[in-house]
């Protein structure tokens, strides 16, 4: 097989992968709040998260938005709720190992980080769009397999990124007044980050 193909594909997938969104926004939190080895399962989830959400759109799942539109409308108003809970989470977790207070929240699981990305509108567009620009329509499986891939491998290295600025902002973050302010910051982007998703036309 012929593999220069996928290296626009790799392209479309670092800008995609690495630009803030909500994924992002939360590994950076996690990072912060809980560390990186912590925040190991939530990188593994979002990764599983995004190939068999590829994997399941490339083998014929996104017919189903064409032929029920009103679907994706129920996902951004479920993923909408779902991010004002986990907003709420971050903006009222404490503080990191460490200072004063105990963290009052857990990490997200590995289960629970794969599950989102079920109702994630940015990674379903994203995804789409990564589908119907790279690979031709019904693609041979090796095919949708390499192309996914290549953008799973991407997205996992995004992760790490983020998961490890993380930790390196929580170095500057060692009086819980910080930590608050960070955390209620990060809720905050966290729900920006979707807004041009969930509100577009």
């Amino acid at each position: 097989m012929n593999l220069v193909w996928l290296g626009p594909i790799a392209i479309y997938a670092i800008v995609t992968a690495f630009t803030p969104g909500p994924n992002n926004m939360m590994l950076l939190a996690s990072g912060t709040n809980f560390g990186f080895r912590r925040t190991v399962p939530h990188m593994l989830g979002i990764t599983a998260g995004v190939f068999l959400l590829q994997m399941a759109l490339g083998l014929g799942l996104g017919e189903i938005f064409k032929l029920l539109p009103w679907l994706y409308l129920i996902l951004r108003i479920a993923s909408l709720l779902y991010l004002l809970y986990l907003a709420y989470k971050i903006a009222t977790s404490g503080t990191p190992s460490g200072g004063e207070d105990k963290p009052r929240s857990k990490p997200m699981t590995f289960f629970g980080a794969t599950a989102f990305q079920v109702i994630n509108p940015k990674l379903i567009i994203v995804s789409i769009g990564f589908l119907s620009a790279y690979l031709p329509a019904n693609p041979p499986f090796e095919k949708l397999l390499a192309g996914v891939l290549v953008n799973t491998i991407v997205g996992y290295l995004s992760t790490v990124a983020w998961a490890g600025l993380g930790v390196v902002v929580n170095k500057f973050l060692q009086q819980p007044r910080a930590i608050r302010v960070f955390n209620w910051t990060m809720a905050i982007l966290l729900v920006a980050s979707m807004v041009p998703v969930i509100f577009e036309g």
